[in-house]
C-alpha cells in the first residue's frame, strides 16, 4: 500500500530548461488552481530537477500513475489539470530524480 495519500505532480524547475520557460510560475498557478478547484486533497505539487525533456516546454510527471505531460507553458495550470484528470497520457518509466524523491519519502 502506498504511503503517499495524494497523487504527486512533479514539475521540472531546472533553471536552464523548464525554469527558463516559466516553471516556477506554472507551479504557483497550479497550486492556486488546485485550491480553487478544491483538489488539494487529491494532488500534491512537487518541484523537481530535470526530467530530461526541457526541449519540449515545461515537463511534468504524475506519480504513481507515471503519466508524462510536456509542452506546457507558465500559464497552462488549468490545461495541465484537465489533462491529468481526463486524458490518459503517455506512461513512462519513473525517472531517477523521482526515484530519489520516493526513496526519501519511503515509497521505493
Amino acid at each position: 500500500m502506498s504511503k503517499l495519500k495524494k497523487s504527486c505532480i512533479f514539475v521540472c524547475s531546472k533553471k536552464s530548461g523548464c525554469g527558463a520557460c516559466g516553471s516556477k510560475k506554472l507551479i504557483k498557478n497550479l497550486k492556486f488552481e488546485l485550491k480553487d478547484q478544491d483538489l488539494k486533497k487529491q494532488y500534491k505539487v512537487v518541484e523537481c530537477s530535470c526530467l530530461g525533456l526541457c526541449k519540449q516546454g515545461i515537463a511534468t510527471l504524475t506519480y504513481p500513475e507515471n503519466r508524462l505531460i510536456t509542452k506546457l507553458g507558465k500559464n497552462d495550470a488549468g490545461k495541465l489539470l484537465k489533462k491529468i484528470q481526463k486524458t490518459p497520457s503517455k506512461k513512462v518509466k519513473t525517472p531517477p530524480v523521482i526515484k530519489r524523491f520516493l526513496k526519501i519519502v519511503g515509497e521505493a
